[in-house]
């Protein structure tokens, strides 16, 4: 009988943490699972370690060091099961994380991916932050361009999904999931993400990964750009310079942002408010907005708002 579920694992010189993510998944509310995991050429202790641990679900590949689209392509092809489902080597899920996104799945079969909130923890396991990502598919493929809507590693997805057309792609690393939800929502698939914190994900803020950041910064904004251009015939003129100016305002574009928002006055029917709350920020100049942005004021700000006045100005509206 085959597994419900096939969970698949990368692991690159996780040593530290390896051990708690594989028993965040092992511990799961439900037990029929494989959970595959693929070691990346690892130099460290992480195979001593995974070897250690004694589970007859765990089904251990050690790889030579092809990459995290590499590795995550070929895990899906050892798959048994029908639904995949995504985990990183360095974080934690919870426990009833698995049972929550099956039961989505099979109660609406009209969806294909489902995710959830996250919380972010360090290096030490301390949670320090959280994201709320939108619920439903509309909204998550609406902003998907302008930032990430999803998070990766917590996804439940259908094995359909991947074909010879859709899987992940080495040369867009650091990037291949942004690549891989932008060519999904393009196949017209369908997102959710359950509004409970059922991942962890854990940050490190070393100078080489915040350089890693920059880079998938980087080159998420030119995904998002070159999703709009190619889906601008089938947009609405709103639509379109709206998504364009949220993606140059979040790159801290700001002329280039107030550029695409201004436009978007000219179109009735919809939030002037909204509108204001990206263009005025821009007024500021570049040095001044960065120094806000650096130093959170705009998150400050929207607390209070929020807090006692019930107006929430960091939350996507689509009208």
């Amino acid at each position: 009988m085959y597994p419900f579920i096939s969970i698949i694992m990368p692991v690159y010189n996780a040593e530290r943490f390896i051990e708690s993510s594989v028993k965040s998944i092992l511990t799961q509310t439900i037990k029929d699972f494989e959970l595959i995991i693929i070691d990346d050429g690892s130099t460290d202790n992480s195979m001593s370690t995974l070897k250690s641990i004694k589970d007859s679900r765990i089904i251990l590949f050690e790889n030579e060091k092809r990459g995290i689209s590499h590795q995550l392509n070929f895990g899906i092809s050892q798959a048994r099961a029908d639904l995949i489902a995504r985990m990183d080597a360095d974080d934690i899920s919870h426990s009833s994380r698995l049972e929550r996104q099956l039961t989505i799945l099979l109660n609406n079969p009209e969806l294909d991916i489902v995710g959830s909130n996250t919380i972010f923890i360090d290096l030490y396991g301390k949670q320090f932050g959280y994201i709320k990502y939108p619920q439903f598919s509309e909204d998550i493929i609406y902003f998907l361009p302008v930032e990430m809507t999803l998070c990766h590693a917590s996804t439940l997805m259908r094995k359909r999904i991947f074909n010879n057309k859709i899987q992940y792609q080495n040369e867009y690393e650091p990037v291949e999931d942004h690549k891989l939800f932008l060519e999904i929502a393009e196949s017209n698939y369908k997102f959710y993400n359950i509004q409970e914190f059922l991942y962890f994900y854990r940050i490190d803020n070393s100078f080489q990964n915040r350089i890693k950041n920059n880079q998938q910064v980087l080159k998420s904004y030119h995904l998002g750009v070159e999703f709009l251009r190619r889906s601008k015939d089938h947009l609405t003129s709103y639509d379109y310079y709206y998504r364009c100016g949220l993606l140059e305002y979040y790159n801290g574009n700001i002329a280039e942002a107030r550029k695409h928002l201004i436009e978007c006055f000219t179109y009735s029917n919809h939030s002037k408010l909204k509108l204001l709350r990206y263009i005025l920020p821009t007024l500021l100049g570049e040095k001044i907005f960065m120094l806000l942005k650096k130093n959170k004021i705009f998150y400050k700000i929207n607390f209070y708002l929020k807090k006692y006045f019930n107006f929430d100005t960091h939350k996507f509206y689509r009208t």
